[in-house]
């Protein structure tokens, strides 16, 4: 490594971890239950759509709802949170 930035190339050749952004092991898979969960809100609130559409009635479209956005708000916030 060149010497022009003498910061970075010192810190590179420490082994020490110079950029913002610090990775853990285990995060990627933390990041997959995220966006499976919501893929799986998506999905809660299709089939609650179709539900009342194809004439399930309003309570059992109205617990695929909620339970919808229950699961897409908490993806959501643990993934900002993360």
């Amino acid at each position: 490594p060149s010497r022009e930035t003498s910061g970075f190339s010192i810190a590179w050749e420490q082994g020490v971890d110079v950029s913002e952004q610090k990775v853990t092991d285990g995060g990627g898979r933390f990041r997959v239950y995220q966006v499976s969960g919501i893929v799986l809100a998506v999905l809660f609130l299709a089939l609650g759509v179709a539900a009342f559409l194809a004439g399930g009635g309003p309570i059992i479209a109205a617990i695929a709802v909620i339970g919808g956005l229950t699961v897409l708000v908490v993806s959501i916030v643990t993934m900002v949170r993360s």
